[in-house]
């Protein structure tokens, strides 16, 4: 599993799981252990993780698009560099159009690779690479945003159902206030706090959600445990 937040989620639940072992992500530590666990150069100030789909509940859209208004709202006052991280690999869909309706400050579109391709080259990893290009990684309930705060990045789970259904984190990387205010505010004090501040105060609950051990990467783990139980 992901972390020991999951462990403590099948006890709540009363599931009957031999062993746990949370290892962390398993495609996230593919990308991580091919770029030998570097960070890029910082490229966007906001990166955001779509999660549009024609299907989606109701609810689920219309915080995902008071989301979306508040973030066109605040990129553009402040002059940002920003990107969406698409789940499409072309334009003209209707993902695309979806998102123009809200961002009509100019924002990196950046799509998927073929489903193909998108092991045989870490550049094309293209929503891992974007995260790690960005400062900040906001979504709605991804768990994309999950894994890049396991690496340290600066997340913000944007939640206005009311309810705990998608999203039962800490308040720490919660914003659930539907006021543009109090979320600019939020934002603004996000992206001042001093990194090694931010990653002292979150580290703990990050390992929690998500593990992340650079010196032995799910892949590896898993296959080591495969071949001993062989």
């Amino acid at each position: 599993c992901f972390g020991n937040y999951e462990k403590d989620k099948f006890k709540q639940f009363s599931s009957i799981v031999d062993y746990c072992y949370p290892v962390g992500s398993l495609l996230g530590g593919y990308y991580k252990y091919n770029t030998n666990g570097k960070n890029v150069l910082k490229k966007y100030d906001i990166g955001i993780i779509s999660q549009f789909s024609n299907n989606v509940a109701i609810l689920m859209k219309q915080s995902m698009n008071v989301m979306h208004s508040f973030l066109e709202r605040y990129i553009s006052k402040y002059k940002l560099e920003a990107a969406i991280f698409l789940r499409t690999v072309s334009s003209n869909t209707d993902e695309t159009v979806f998102f123009e309706k809200f961002y009509q400050y100019e924002i990196d579109y950046i799509y998927q690779v073929s489903e193909s391709n998108r092991f045989n080259n870490r550049s094309e990893m293209t929503t891992y690479v974007g995260m790690d290009e960005s400062e900040i990684v906001v979504s709605f309930a991804s768990t994309a945003s999950i894994e890049a705060f396991a690496w340290g990045k600066k997340i913000l789970h944007c939640d206005f159902t009311g309810t705990n259904k998608y999203n039962d984190y800490d308040p720490m990387i919660m914003f659930t206030e539907p006021n543009y205010d109090s979320f600019e505010k939020r934002l603004n004090e996000l992206r001042k706090e001093p990194y090694d501040e931010y990653r002292k105060r979150t580290k703990d609950y990050a390992s929690y959600l998500m593990n992340n051990d650079p010196d032995c990467p799910p892949h590896i783990y898993i296959r080591n445990k495969i071949v001993d139980y062989l």
